[in-house]
């Protein structure tokens, strides 16, 4: 069986006179003092000294992951770190590792999943096993934030807790992503904030493990996406400052772990079915995902669709049909979809703050009006008409017999009814609106079946 890199560096200084061995120990010694918990040689060492702000470290399974995120906590923080698994359940492992590591030098809390040290410095246990769970971990900074098998959380989830990745003046901040190749489609998006890394079609690739690269990345509604920068520092982006993060990736194998590095280890794995033994024996990233098991349409359908879209529609095919949320206002967007024949154009999308229309039933009737309108027009080559809202009041049904509400317009000014006139008048409406969306005569079928019921109906309810 080959040697491991620990062995190898034994050899080595085993070979070294007794002065030179000495004086080794000595620096090792100075090195490492204060210190916890030491990290093996080779990567799992190279992860522990990496100035990236957002750091990638994993592969294969049995390289050390769980054990970088707790070695760095206890060592390295000063005030507060906390470790994820997707579900809280799953930090019983880590769990136990912290207790050997830790000892006695902290007190923990088995409630809270938490250790406190008497300086008031603080190292938790979390999950978040629905997509929303981040909420709960929001509001409290942390200088430093791990993952244990990121690849099983949502990309909402890690780079929503980034907001409170933060700490005093001086002190350093840090995120460590340990994981495996991720094993579902829900993951893909590790693969995206490290392209230049794993990513074979990316313009950055192939970048040597351990370099660093900066990047600001752009959330929205939809979801985020990564930009590559030159460097550190404050980049403008459609208006708005972002400043820009390192990040880079270091694999890890299970040789480089002497205390996982057994062939009975290696057999288990070995053993496992495929893509999950390529995944977890290899590292590798490449090896194919499921889906999950009520999803519709296949992930590998999607991105062959994503690969062979073009941001131009074809030529000579004109906009046969346009899809719309006229809704807009407030955190909503103003969203169109046009489309020419089987192409589907990139979505239009309007800030809900740059919409001065409320989002209401007749702001929405009369968008949708003009964009009959509009279609119409765009056919036949003319201008497009200008939207223009127009308040006419509002009613509001307060009981089947009472209704409150102010009309306006040219003639009638600001005017506000209750009563009986108001819920005639609120009843007009809503017939206007069943004609609008049915036509004629299924209104008129409606106010008779509506007039049946209500006469049919008991007024006082029989038992």
């Amino acid at each position: 069986m080959a040697k491991g890199l620990l062995d190898e560096l034994i050899d080595r200084v085993r070979e070294k006179p007794a002065p030179a061995r000495r004086r080794i120990a000595e620096e090792v010694h100075a090195a490492t003092r204060g210190m916890v918990w030491i990290p093996n040689p080779g990567p799992q060492t190279n992860a522990y000294l990496s100035e990236a702000d957002i750091l990638l470290y994993g592969g294969q399974a049995g390289g050390g992951k769980s054990q970088l995120n707790l070695g760095w906590s206890v060592n390295e923080v000063k005030a507060s770190a906390i470790i994820f698994r997707r579900e809280l359940s799953q930090t019983d492992g880590l769990e136990r590792d912290g207790k050997e590591i830790i000892g006695t030098r902290a007190s923990f809390n088995g409630t809270d999943h938490e250790w406190t040290w008497e300086d008031g410095k603080a190292l938790k246990l979390g999950g978040m096993k629905d997509a929303d769970s981040w909420i709960g971990h929001a509001g409290r900074e942390r200088e430093f934030i791990g993952f244990d098998e990121a690849g099983e959380f949502l990309e909402l989830q890690v780079a929503s807790l980034l907001a409170w990745l933060r700490s005093d003046a001086g002190r350093r901040t840090r995120m460590i992503l340990a994981s495996n190749p991720p094993r579902t489609a829900e993951g893909l998006w590790l693969i995206e904030w490290f392209g230049p890394w794993l990513d074979e079609s990316h313009p950055l690739y192939p970048t040597a493990p351990g370099t660093l690269r900066w990047a600001i990345y752009i959330g929205s509604q939809e979801g985020g996406h990564t930009i590559w920068v030159d460097g550190p520092g404050e980049y403008d982006h459609q208006g708005e400052k972002y400043s820009a993060k390192s990040r880079t990736f270091i694999p890890a194998s299970l040789e480089d772990n002497p205390y996982r590095n057994n062939p009975k280890y290696r057999a288990e794995l070995q053993n496992l079915p495929e893509p999950l033994r390529s995944q977890l024996l290899k590292g590798d990233f490449k090896a194919g995902m499921s889906d999950a098991a009520n999803q519709v349409i296949p992930t590998a359908w999607v991105r062959a669709a994503q690969a062979r879209w073009k941001p131009q529609p074809p030529e000579n095919i004109p906009m046969c049909s346009i899809g719309t949320d006229p809704c807009g206002g407030g955190e909503d967007q103003l969203v169109m979809a046009p489309r020419f024949d089987a192409y589907y154009a990139e979505l239009i999308k309007v800030p809900g703050k740059d919409i001065p229309v409320p989002p209401t039933a007749q702001a929405a009737h009369q968008q949708a009006a003009l964009l009959v309108r509009s279609i119409a027009r765009r056919f036949h080559g003319k201008a497009l008409p200008t939207f223009t809202y127009r308040d006419r009041g509002s009613l509001i049904s307060l009981s089947h017999y009472t209704t409150v509400g102010s009309l306006m317009g040219n003639l009638t000014g600001d005017v506000m009814i209750e009563g009986r006139f108001a819920r005639l008048t609120y009843r007009m409406l809503y017939r206007l609106h069943q004609r609008a969306l049915h036509g004629t005569l299924p209104m008129l079928l409606l106010m008779l079946s509506d007039f049946l019921q209500h006469r049919a109906h008991p007024r006082m309810k029989p038992h």
